[in-house]
This record gives C-alpha cells, sequence and structure tokens, in this order.
C-alpha cells in the first residue's frame, strides 16, 4: 500500500509540475523557476525581505540575492529601506511585476483546471483536508525551523466599524482592527474572503470581495445590492457596528498593465470597487475607456479618473442571461492606437461573451488582458468555482487549438 501511494504522490506531482511548465511555457514565460518563486513570494507578502524569502524557499541566501538582483534589473521588484532594520530592505513587485505575477495566476489556475477536471466540488473539499493533513504530518507546529516565513493567507477578526449607503444598490462596510492583527498596508483592490460560519459544520462558507479603500486602520468593502439577498449582501444590510467578522487574505491584487498605450476597463457593480481603485492609480495621461453597468441611475458614482479616460455607464435594471449588453456596449467605443490594457470582471455570461469578442476582434497581449467572472446567475459562489474551472479548461484548449 505504502509503495503504490508513493508512486500515486510521486506521479501527481510530476503531473502538476509538467503541466504548469507547459501552461507557463504557453504563455510566453522564461524565467527560471526560482526566479518566479521569489516573485511569487513578494507577491504574497509585500514588504518582506531577501532573508524572509530564503527562509521561506530554504534557498540559500546568495542564490536569492542573484535572483532579487536580476528581477530588479527586469523592474519586476523594487525596494525600499527597513526603518527597523538598516542592513535590510523591503522588498514588492513593480507594476510590471504584478502583470507577470497575473500571467503566473493564469497559468496555475489553468493547469489545476486541467488537473481537476473530472473531480466535483466534494471531491476537491476532501481532496484538500487529506493533503492539508499530510503537510501537518511532517510540518509539525512545534518546529520553527520547518515554519514559513510566507504562510498562505492568514485568518483575521475585524471589527465592523460603520455601514454606509453608497448608493441605492451598494453598501458600504467600514472594517477596523488592521493594526492589531498585523494587516498588510497598500491592500486597496486586493481581495480577501469573508468566513461565515455554519450551524452543523466545521468549515465556514466564504465570499469573496474587494477591499475599496485602505485607510491606517479601516478598509471599506463595497457590496453589490441584489434580490433576492446572498449571503454576503444580506450579512451587509443587517449587521451592526461592533459586530466582528473573520476573514481570510488579503490576496493578491488585480491591476492593470499600466506599461500600456491606452486603458479599456469593463464591468459591472460586483466590480466596481475594483475599477475603481485601477482608475485612482492610473497616470495622469492616461488614455482610454471604461464602461460600467449599474442597476439605475441613482447608482452612478462619481470616480477619480484621468481626464482621457471617459467613462460610460450603461443602465440594466435586470439581469441579461445573454451576456451581450456590455459587449454591444464595447463595440461603441473606439479601438485606440497602440497596445491596449484591458481589464475585464463581471457575470459569467457576461464574462464569456466579452472574452470571445476580444478574441475575435483585437489582439491583446496575454501580460496585457485580465478578464474574470466575479458571479454567475442563479448559483452561488461555491458552485460558481465549479464552473468557472470547468470553462477556463475549456478556454485554454480552445485557445491553444486556435493557435496550432
Amino acid at each position: 500500500m505504502s509503495t503504490r501511494l508513493s508512486e500515486s504522490l510521486h506521479q501527481l506531482m510530476h503531473a502538476y509540475r509538467s503541466q504548469l511548465r507547459d501552461t507557463i511555457r504557453r504563455a510566453g514565460i522564461d524565467w527560471p523557476v526560482t526566479h518566479i518563486r521569489v516573485l511569487k513570494g513578494i507577491a504574497h507578502q509585500p514588504g518582506c525581505t531577501a532573508r524572509e524569502i530564503a527562509g521561506a524557499m530554504r534557498a540559500d541566501k546568495a542564490q536569492i540575492t542573484r535572483a532579487l538582483g536580476e528581477l530588479r534589473d527586469a523592474q519586476l521588484i523594487e525596494s525600499q529601506h527597513n526603518p527597523n532594520d538598516r542592513r535590510s530592505q523591503l522588498l514588492q513587485l513593480t507594476a510590471t511585476g504584478r502583470a507577470l505575477r497575473l500571467q503566473l495566476e493564469h497559468a496555475e489556475e489553468a493547469a489545476v483546471a486541467r488537473l481537476t477536471d473530472t473531480l466535483n466540488a466534494d471531491d476537491l473539499t476532501q481532496f484538500m483536508s487529506l493533503a492539508q493533513r499530510m503537510i501537518t504530518n511532517v510540518s509539525p507546529a512545534s518546529s520553527p525551523q520547518e515554519s514559513s516565513a510566507m504562510p498562505a493567507p492568514a485568518q483575521r477578526q475585524l471589527e465592523v466599524i460603520r455601514t454606509t449607503d453608497v448608493s441605492p444598490h451598494m453598501k458600504r462596510v467600514t472594517l477596523g482592527g488592521l493594526k492589531a492583527t498585523d494587516f498588510p498596508t497598500d491592500q486597496a483592490s486586493a481581495y480577501f474572503k469573508f468566513l461565515f460560519p455554519r450551524e452543523g459544520h466545521d468549515k465556514p462558507l466564504m465570499r469573496t470581495y474587494t477591499i475599496r479603500h485602505q485607510r491606517d486602520d479601516e478598509i471599506d468593502v463595497d457590496f453589490a445590492l441584489h434580490e433576492p439577498a446572498g449571503l454576503a449582501s444580506h450579512w451587509a444590510q443587517t449587521v451592526q457596528p461592533g459586530e466582528r467578522i473573520d476573514i481570510r487574505g488579503p490576496g493578491p491584487k488585480k491591476m492593470v498593465n499600466f506599461e500600456a498605450d491606452w486603458f479599456l476597463l469593463v464591468g459591472d457593480m460586483t466590480s466596481l470597487p475594483a475599477i475603481s481603485v485601477n482608475l485612482e492609480q492610473l497616470p495622469d495621461n492616461a488614455q482610454g475607456h471604461v464602461v460600467l453597468e449599474v442597476t439605475d441611475n441613482s447608482d452612478i458614482q462619481p470616480l477619480q479618473h484621468p481626464p482621457g479616460v471617459k467613462l460610460h455607464w450603461v443602465i440594466a435594471p435586470s439581469a441579461d442571461p445573454s451576456g451581450q449588453r456590455l459587449v454591444d456596449a464595447v463595440k461603441q467605443l473606439p479601438w485606440l492606437t497602440g497596445t491596449p490594457s484591458v481589464w475585464a470582471a463581471c457575470e459569467f455570461n457576461s464574462m464569456r461573451a466579452l472574452r470571445q469578442h476580444f478574441r475575435e476582434t483585437a489582439e491583446i497581449p496575454k501580460s496585457h488582458f485580465y478578464i474574470s467572472s466575479y458571479w454567475k446567475m442563479g448559483v452561488n459562489e461555491d458552485d460558481h468555482k465549479t464552473v468557472k474551472r470547468q470553462d477556463t479548461e475549456q478556454w485554454e484548449q480552445s485557445d491553444g487549438n486556435a493557435a496550432q
């Protein structure tokens, strides 16, 4: 039994590495594995040091230093002085580095989707539970030498400070207690997960949201409201100041490629917070268009944006099962000169329609293209993840066939 298990584990690791390597190569990424791991480590924990990277990777510090130097020369990372230790520097990704990290994330998602194509949600939950138990067996918490300097996104408990009506169909919940939980700084547009306990279950339900603003000890989270209300939107409408909520994260930011010649951002009320942050960080001379679908005229928000980036609001009182409404709005826009950075996030059917439109009408480098579905009509987030994973795999296959 142990021999067969050993062979299965070896085959699984080999299959995943091979699939990931092939996916990364098809994406045109030719950095060595060490450099990719270092880049991912910095993305996971902005503000880390070279010593922490080396400790987490259990690698020689000289090797890590060389990798950091080459990543810095390629303008993928940048550093600043550590106020707590003059001998070290704090590392973070540049805009170019964030774009590469996004490419790597897409490659990882495609590799995982290929491996788990025939597994349902229960299969995946059971697999992750067993895998975590096996990892725990060889990484006891009592051994600090074996613990990683950059763990998985941390679980924290924050306090509800206040709630605000941003518009008739958007509620803002302000959460506090960041300093007490070592919440990282500069995380506007990063996503994290709310953990909602379930009676009779050990594991909570998780719902994913975007950080709209971050201040010294607070973050704002905007909830798109709809009927019937889902788990998270109902919580946002009924929660009271002083209540506490568990979260996990934050995860990576989803940003445009700032090195583009112009910008096209497309989304609905679920991605409005992320699009708002992207707009605020564009250079003053940026050119482009933003298409935003909202429920009502009263949901139109004043957004900070460069003068050369035009806002186009689409009023949509009801859902669009065909997914064509946003595509039709995009088709009305002029396609500007140069290489665009296209960023789109919306409902699943709209995402698929937009993705097909861009494939048929434009040549956009993968480093300049981000598209994702944030929700799907008629299903909850858990089922949406399964559908999304299957769709990503099918798209990767069709994309590969089209390139042959």
